[in-house]
């Protein structure tokens, strides 16, 4: 029994590394356990598009012109010379080959293109706005609008108005009635106890009448509450 626990002891320190049998000389990452070990250190690449101009980190590349044409090897340096800096870039576009491609981009016209794309979408936004109104309509009759003869506009007037501020209101009374409106003329008496039985505002209602009489009739009963006289204009149904 003894021999063969020396056997495999000696077998065990053959087979294995001298350091993995004092794990004081084992690396930290293999102590640790796995989800414990930093791979801070193992990042992606950037992207080739992210990559142009002087931030192309070769110095020989695959040059294609603007049109997208393959001008075949050039130096980074004479490639860059040959832009139009005021519109244009390099951009890195593959490291796949040797030299790796590099492609130049007008930053004007890739605005212009980006423009176009956006109206594009907008106008096909609008298109299916449209259809879709389309067979709303298709599908039954909306519910009528509200009539203008249900609409009442609300006009004051003072008993003693001057007789330019009159035309001016009654034009704006005449141009609602035309609309198909109704219109509700309050008369106020301005005066007071010293207009007895508001006789101003009645004959500036028989003035107000003689001068709608043509747009249209009075509908109703005239109403006189106190210093107030109400009246109601519109066409009948």
């Amino acid at each position: 029994m003894f021999q063969t626990r020396r056997l495999l002891a000696v077998a065990c320190r053959h087979a294995l590394p001298r350091h993995t049998l004092h794990h004081r000389s084992l690396p930290p990452s293999f102590l640790l356990p796995r989800a414990f070990t930093s791979t801070s250190h193992l990042r992606a690449p950037p992207s080739s598009t992210d990559v142009k101009n002087k931030d192309i980190p070769y110095d020989t590349i695959t040059l294609i012109s603007v049109t997208g044409e393959n001008l075949g090897p050039h130096s980074l340096k004479k490639a860059l010379a040959q832009l139009d800096s005021s519109r244009e870039d390099l951009v890195l576009v593959s490291t796949t080959q040797n030299p790796p491609v590099c492609k130049v981009v007008d930053r004007v016209a890739e605005r212009e293109k980006a423009r176009v794309a956006r109206l594009a979408k907008k106008e096909a936004k609008l298109r299916a706005a449209e259809g879709a109104e389309s067979d709303e309509s298709q599908e039954g009759p909306k519910p009528p609008k509200k009539l203008r003869a249900d609409v009442l506009k609300e006009f004051e007037i003072g008993s003693t108005i001057a007789d330019h501020d009159l035309e001016i209101k009654l034009k704006k009374v005449r141009q609602n009635l035309e609309k198909g409106y109704r219109v509700k003329i309050t008369i106020v008496n301005r005066l007071g106890p010293a207009d007895k039985g508001n006789v101003k505002g009645k004959q500036l209602l028989e003035r107000v009448e003689r001068e709608l009489a043509d747009t249209a009739p009075i509908l109703g009963d005239v109403v006189a509450e106190g210093k107030r006289i109400f009246v109601t204009f519109g066409k009948r149904a």
